[in-house]
């Protein structure tokens, strides 16, 4: 959300000549000519009130912001906990963190500053001011290699089969490691071409490090664990009875594997589809 800097004047006698139209159309039909009446009145009454409507040319200039205050606004900076060498200009634009709700500046065409997801392209302030300010957030945006997924985002990990995210799941305790080591592993294949995934352009230097929001990054570990699963040996599943299945002829797209589990335990899902 891109946040201009409107001043917002006479919003209480606005909205208060609102509510009064709302309340005149809860009358009886019988009374439908006085309340076009009374609406001709109010409309006069609020020729005063500011009035808003789309701009054809353009955005609107900027004017001093009032109601959108930063923690790096003057009024709020001396205050602030975080370190900083920047202080909003009077003008300053802001843009609002899609976790906590709250605005930052709009420092996008600056270097080396990080205020958006590189995915779905959506703003969180979590690596500009080091730390959101909605409690329990997890690191709204990160790099994708630092992140920490919470346990209860991770049911059913892979392809939201639970048999295949418990291959790897117990793969993990009997070799002690945890699910942070596994993306750290998935990221290693990733920087090495051994893994793909959508939205990371494997020419880049260091994949790993794209700037991603808690969501899309979630949703790429996911991807690079299901890979993670295809690559496994048939020694390292256990247990044994899970090893050497066929392959599911609609391998990972088939719809059969989230409603019967017998299905699921049976034939291999971590594979690409063969029947069309």
């Amino acid at each position: 959300m891109y946040l201009h800097n409107t001043q917002y004047e006479n919003d209480d006698e606005y909205n208060d000549d609102h509510d009064d139209d709302d309340d005149d159309h809860d009358h009886d039909d019988d009374d439908d000519d006085d309340d076009d009446d009374d609406d001709d009145d109010d409309d006069e009454e609020e020729d005063g009130a500011p009035h808003y409507f789309l701009n054809p040319f353009g955005h609107h200039p900027p004017v001093p912001n009032v109601r959108f205050a930063c923690r790096q606004c003057p009024a709020i900076a001396g205050t602030a906990t975080i370190p900083t060498n920047f202080q909003c200009l009077p003008n300053q634009n802001h843009i609002l963190c899609q976790c906590c709700i709250q605005p930052m500046p709009d420092r996008r065409d600056e270097a080396d500053i990080h205020q958006h997801c590189e995915i779905c392209k959506q703003f969180f302030c979590n690596i500009y001011f080091q730390q959101c300010q909605r409690a329990g957030c997890l690191g709204c945006l990160n790099r994708l290699r630092d992140f920490n997924f919470a346990p209860r985002h991770l049911n059913n990990f892979v392809n939201e089969n639970p048999i295949e995210s418990q291959i790897v799941q117990d793969y993990l305790t009997t070799n002690h490691k945890t699910m942070r080591d596994l993306l750290t592993d998935c990221c290693d294949c990733l920087d090495r071409n051994e893994f793909t995934c959508p939205g990371i352009d494997r020419n880049a230097a260091i994949p790993s490090s794209k700037i991603v929001c808690y969501k899309c990054g979630l949703k790429i570990f996911k991807e690079l664990a299901y890979q993670f699963r295809v690559r496994m040996k048939q020694e390292d599943i256990f247990p044994v009875m899970l090893r050497n299945r066929d392959n599911c002829y609609y391998g990972r797209k088939c719809r059969t594997q989230y409603t019967k589990g017998t299905h699921a335990h049976r034939l291999n899902h971590a594979c690409e589809q063969t029947k069309f």
